[in-house]
């Protein structure tokens, strides 16, 4: 029983020492992301970026946040990609 207990503890602490490894993977992830977010110059298309991939907001939501149709806020999120990808484009030939 002592045993099985020790090995069931062990376990318990593998497990938490990965999910703690999985939380720091997952926070750098996110400030890399509003960094990236934060480089796009319209700030509409930056509130749209932010609401969709840091708060997880659903397009009906974004919409009323901002007082926009639906379908302004994809097209905001459609152009907030497109600079992001020029901004990363740009950064990459920086380095």
């Amino acid at each position: 029983e002592t045993d099985r207990l020790a090995a069931c503890i062990e376990l318990l602490d593998e497990r938490r020492r990965e999910l703690a490894g999985q939380v720091t993977a997952s926070e750098r992830l996110r400030a890399e992301i509003e960094q990236a977010i934060a480089a796009v110059p319209d700030e509409m298309q930056r509130h749209v970026l932010t609401a969709r991939y840091i708060d997880g907001a659903p397009w009906w939501k974004i919409a009323n946040q901002l007082y926009i149709s639906e379908r302004w806020a994809k097209a905001l999120h459609r152009r907030g990609v497109e600079m992001l990808a020029r901004v990363h484009a740009s950064s990459l030939l920086q380095e």
